[in-house]
This record gives structure tokens, C-alpha cells and sequence, in this order.
């Protein structure tokens, strides 16, 4: 018998085992993994990570098995620095970042004021040290470019590209940096919060969304297997749907067949929209017919009717006047 259970209970039917998730289980998770990940990985941000574990669906052992294969190529897909590569990075392992070392920039010394203050070398404002953030690859802006620099690049680019530095070095801002940089703007922080649960649902193979009307559960399985028409039950809206389609619970029918009816449905509910759009019926035998440019005066070409008729009103049309 099936109890009801927690959003992140575990449940088990006769046909598949699968959990209930709320979007902050989520990112909680999506924590977990990039740490553990980066404990093989070594890399120096864990935003990285995160994308890298993107681009193979949030599968860790397919992950550990093919990243060494060729990991400059998959930084270039993901159009980063390799920074196992790089030669000017100097790689701390004690440390969150890394730092590039021959970069004329991080011999800048301060632009201090008289009275202590500090210029922020993008907006030349003369501010105090509390209102500036620095990153781990030294380079150090006032809290509104900050801002105004992580807005712009979250509401054009989302989570799904690393964000780089404002000073345009290679240093990849982590998620919980940008998280703690905005903390001010509830509203975008939110949205961050939104995107990373959005990528990481639609790129994980083991996890879906709810399909229910306004509901924000998210599923996931607990194994991957080749058939995934299987049976979800939502015990948040108590929606009833198709893991592998997400369509509305169809058994016996196949995904594949219920993708080809809905979609012969769909075609025949477009021709009809077509035809009410399009033509009208002869007041006389009924038949639908399609004015081909001309005038108002029709005559239905149907064999055994040949009925003359007004476009506009439907009046007999004969010697060339509308009778109604």
C-alpha cells in the first residue's frame, strides 16, 4: 500500500523507485555532488564543475570515466580556460581559486585616498574598504559594479556560461561568490536560485519536473534504465504522469504511439481551424468552398449543384444581383 510521503521521501512502486524533491533540495544537491566531484577533479572553482557535470547529464561515474580522455576539448566546449593546461596559472590546492601569476593586473597597487578610502578602478568612485568585494585572483571592485556587472550577465546569459571576472581575467566567479555579491537583490538572487534548478533538472537524465498545473516538484528516479514509461505519482498536487514523456499516465500505449496520435490530433485540429478560417458551406448541398480571389458571386462547382450564391450573405445570385 502507498503512503503519502515528504517531498524528499523515497518512493517505490511496483515499477520504479523515485524521490520528491523541493527546488532548495535541489541546490542542496547540486552542492553535494560538486563537492564530491571536486575531490577527483581538483579543479579551482566549483562552478566548473557544475557545468562540467552539466554537459554529462549530472552522471558521475560516466564523468570520472571520460574526463581525462580529452579534457582540453571538453574546456573548449564549455569555453573555458583549461586550467590544467595554462601556463600562467598557479594552482593552490589549499585554495578555492586559482591565481594567474604573470598577470600585470594583480601588481596594481591600491588608489587609496587621503582619508583612507579606496578607488574602484571600474566606476572611479572613491568609496570605503566595507563597500568593496575581492576575489581570490586579488582583483577587487566596489559592490555596485559587482552588482550591476553579475545582473546584467545572469538576466543575459542565466547560469548555463561561466562568468568571468570583472577585470577580465580567467578567474570563473563561483555560484555561492555571485549568490553572496547580490544577497542584497532578493528578486535576482531568486532568479539565480531558478536557473541553476532549471539546468540542473533538464540536464539530469534521473530527474523531471512535475507536469501538474503550477506545481514545482521536481522527481527523480533513483536508477537510469532503458524503459522509462513509468508510472509517477505526484503526492504534492496529486498529478498522475508518465516519467519518460511527462504526459499524463497512458498505459497501455506506448510514448512513441500516444507522441504520433496527439500529433495526427493536432494536424487534423489545424486543417479544421484551416477550413473555418478559409472557406464557408453552399446554403445548398453544404460543401465547404474556398474563394480563389474574384468577386462575391460563387457558384458551387460540386456535380449536381452548380448553386450561385452570395460570398458575403449567402443570397441567391442570379443576373448579377444579390437578392438579399
Amino acid at each position: 500500500m502507498r503512503q503519502k510521503i515528504s517531498p524528499t521521501s523515497i518512493t517505490t512502486n511496483e515499477q520504479i523507485t523515485y524521490y520528491l524533491m523541493t527546488e532548495d533540495d535541489v541546490l542542496n544537491e547540486i552542492t553535494k555532488t560538486t563537492r564530491e566531484v571536486n575531490e577527483v577533479l581538483n579543479l579551482p572553482s566549483t562552478t566548473l564543475v557544475r557545468l562540467i557535470l552539466n554537459y554529462f547529464h549530472w552522471d558521475k561515474d560516466t564523468l570520472t570515466e571520460r574526463f581525462y580522455e580529452d579534457s582540453d576539448k571538453l574546456f573548449q566546449t564549455l569555453n573555458v580556460a583549461n586550467p590544467y593546461l595554462s601556463p600562467s596559472l598557479q594552482w593552490n590546492p589549499l585554495s578555492p581559486a586559482y591565481f594567474p601569476v604573470s598577470d600585470p593586473m594583480l601588481a596594481i597597487a591600491e588608489q587609496t585616498t587621503d582619508n583612507g578610502n579606496i578607488v574602484c578602478r571600474t566606476c572611479y568612485a572613491e568609496k570605503s574598504s566595507n563597500e568593496f568585494y575581492a576575489l581570490p585572483c586579488r582583483h577587487q571592485h566596489c559592490l555596485t559594479c559587482w552588482r550591476s556587472y553579475l545582473e546584467s550577465n545572469i538576466i543575459n546569459d542565466g547560469c548555463l556560461k561561466p562568468i568571468y571576472c570583472l577585470s577580465r581575467c580567467i578567474q570563473v566567479i563561483d555560484d555561492e561568490q555571485i549568490l553572496r555579491i547580490i544577497s542584497n537583490n532578493i528578486n535576482l538572487c531568486q532568479r539565480y536560485k531558478r536557473v541553476l534548478v532549471e539546468a540542473f533538472v533538464e540536464t539530469n537524465r534521473l530527474t523531471h519536473w512535475c507536469p501538474g498545473n503550477g506545481c514545482t516538484t521536481i522527481v527523480k528516479i533513483k536508477h537510469y534504465t532503458t524503459n522509462l514509461a513509468k508510472l509517477i505519482e505526484c503526492d504534492i498536487c496529486n498529478t498522475k504522469f508518465c516519467f519518460q514523456c511527462s504526459e499524463q499516465w497512458h498505459e497501455p500505449v506506448q510514448c512513441s504511439l500516444l507522441k504520433k496520435w496527439e500529433q495526427k490530433n493536432k494536424d487534423e485540429s489545424m486543417t479544421g481551424k484551416w477550413i473555418i478560417a478559409n472557406t464557408k458551406e453552399c446554403p445548398k448541398c453544404h460543401s465547404f468552398i474556398e474563394k480563389n480571389g474574384g468577386c462575391n458571386h460563387m457558384t458551387c462547382r460540386k456535380p449536381g449543384c452548380g448553386h450561385e450564391f452570395c460570398w458575403l450573405c449567402f443570397g441567391m445570385y442570379t443576373l448579377f444581383f444579390c437578392f438579399e
